[in-house]
C-alpha cells in the first residue's frame, strides 16, 4: 500500500472497484507511511470485529473449518455426510449433505440469516 501511495494511488483491494485511484499527486514519505499504517490498522481491526472476535464463543471445530469451507461449500457437501451453519458461532441449520444440496435455496438462506431458528432439525 505505501508503495502505491507514493506513486500518487490509493490502492483498492476490493472486487469489482478499480484496483487503484489516482489522488493526483505522490505523497512523501511520513505522510504515505502514516496513511498505510492507518488504513492498515483499520482493515485488521475491522477483520477482528466482523470475523474472528465472533469465532471466540465458537465451538472449536467451528473455528478450524470455517476457512476451510467458507469458500468451497460444493466441495465440502460432496465428501461430508452432514453440514451445519454457524451464526455468530450457533447453529442455525443441520441437515445431511444431501438434503443440503438437493436445496440450496435452504443452505443460502441460513448462510444469509434467513432460514430456520437455531436447531431446527428434521
Amino acid at each position: 500500500m505505501y508503495a502505491y501511495f507514493r506513486q500518487g494511488k490509493l490502492l483498492v483491494p476490493l472486487p469489482f472497484l478499480p484496483k487503484t485511484v489516482d489522488l493526483g499527486t505522490s505523497l512523501s514519505f511520513w505522510p504515505a507511511a502514516i496513511i498505510s499504517i492507518a488504513i492498515c490498522a483499520a482493515v485488521g481491526l475491522l477483520l477482528y470485529v466482523v470475523v474472528f472476535r465472533p469465532l471466540r464463543a465458537a465451538p472449536p471445530v467451528a473455528k478450524a473449518v470455517v476457512a476451510l469451507v467458507e469458500e468451497h461449500v460444493a466441495l465440502a457437501l460432496e465428501v461430508a455426510d452432514r453440514a451445519m451453519v454457524l451464526v455468530h458461532g450457533q447453529v442455525s441449520l443441520d441437515r445431511t449433505a444431501a438434503e443440503l444440496r438437493a436445496d440450496t435455496a435452504l443452505l443460502e438462506a441460513a448462510y444469509f440469516g434467513d432460514g430456520p431458528k437455531p436447531r431446527d432439525e428434521r
